[in-house]
């Protein structure tokens, strides 16, 4: 049970990682209780990491990621939270800003285009169709799998004590555009599903592999089991772990990127096989079959997942595919050379994208018109 003045410092703490299994699931358990708890969970999620993209991006000084590291009493935090929350308010006033080189520049109010959200469609084995958006619920399968659904916590599944099926059980879940969602498969794996992206596994993990199917985008924390490794197949690749966190990107067809955090992976394909150590990328090409790694930075990878954009020198072709996949965008270019112009910036994830297009048409000469659902990309 959490007591009402201990809901801040249990939520701050469930977002930084910093409590023990019991806590946390004490905290999900409230999250879930009713429909104020999970609304305000999701404010104070979002000021949370409000907070962090503008220390981040410098709108706000010192050092946010330190301060969370000093651990210092939970009523400091709160009101820090409180005073920064104001600068939010204030930064959200009059319009979009952007703050570059130290200069603030304002750009005219343009239509909202709203970010994605947590959102899925649970296909089961029974054969129903399940839409986890707000309402959380309790489902059960054959097998006796209990599945615990909430668009805030997402899904886990918890087998039950004694129960088995001859007959392996799948499940499928399906990300529109526009959304994201978490889930905790029966391993105590957790997978991070990016928009536009679906994930068909076993309902209960039986044999000497755990293997699940992948399309789109997902980013795995791997429990470790030696025994039976855990495998993820995207078309005809294997990426083969025993417990490590890394993110697979299968976006562009017939490519497919996958980018180490920690332990280690193995990639098979149909000409070779490599192995990845943390901070190196391996991609995939069906066309050929090869596999090639290179050294990376592996935050632009993998910031989605933390609710972050972050672009390093990509052609703007590649930075408008992702965007228009979270904020469900139709994009046009007036002049196909626009599509290679090279880029950097960062973007909170639930903000709004016109200030990103602010920051691309000062430093480079393409002009964004948004209409609707729409943005046409045209030269200055």
């Amino acid at each position: 049970m959490i007591f009402e003045e201990d809901v801040d410092s249990f939520l701050l703490r469930y977002l930084l990682n910093e409590l023990d299994p019991e806590d946390r699931k004490k905290v999900e358990e409230w999250i879930v209780a009713n429909e104020e708890n999970r609304q305000y969970y999701q404010a104070y999620q979002k000021t949370h990491l409000e907070l962090r993209w503008m220390e981040r991006s410098k709108k706000i000084e010192g050092n946010f990621i330190q301060f969370d590291r000093l651990r210092r009493k939970q009523h400091f935090r709160r009101i820090f939270y409180r005073s920064v929350a104001c600068a939010i308010i204030l930064l959200s006033v009059g319009g979009a800003f952007w703050y570059w080189d130290g200069e603030p520049e304002t750009r005219l109010v343009q239509e909202c285009i709203q970010p994605g959200k947590s959102q899925a469609i649970l296909y089961m084995a029974s054969g129903q169709v399940v839409s986890v958006d707000k309402d959380a619920q309790e489902l059960k399968e054959a097998d006796g799998t209990c599945i615990n659904v909430d668009s805030v916590a997402g899904m886990t599944y918890n087998v039950a004590a004694g129960e088995s099926s001859s007959e392996v059980l799948y499940n499928r879940v399906v990300v529109p555009k526009g959304g994201e969602f978490k889930l905790t498969l029966s391993d105590g794996t957790k997978v991070w599903l990016n928009s536009f992206s679906e994930l068909r596994y076993p309902v209960n993990f039986t044999g000497k592999k755990r293997e699940v199917i992948l399309a789109g985008e997902a980013y795995f924390d791997v429990v470790g089991d030696p025994e039976h490794p855990f495998v993820v197949k995207v078309n005809d690749l294997d990426i083969s772990v025993l417990g490590t966190q890394f993110n697979v990107n299968a976006y562009t067809a017939g490519i497919v990127k996958t980018v180490l955090v920690e332990g280690r992976v193995n990639l098979r394909g149909r000409m070779g096989e490599i192995d990845l150590h943390p901070r190196q990328m391996g991609e995939y090409r069906e066309t050929d079959g090869n596999l090639h790694m290179t050294d990376v930075d592996v935050l632009p990878h993998v910031a989605w997942k933390d609710g972050n954009f972050i672009f390093r020198s990509e052609s703007l072709e590649d930075i408008m595919d992702k965007l228009s996949i979270w904020y469900n965008l139709d994009v046009f270019y007036t002049n196909d050379e626009l599509r290679g112009i090279r880029l950097s910036g960062n973007l909170f994830r639930y903000g709004d994208v016109n200030q990103l297009f602010t920051l691309f048409e000062k430093i480079s000469d393409a002009r964004f018109q948004v209409e609707g659902k729409s943005v046409v990309i045209s030269c200055k």
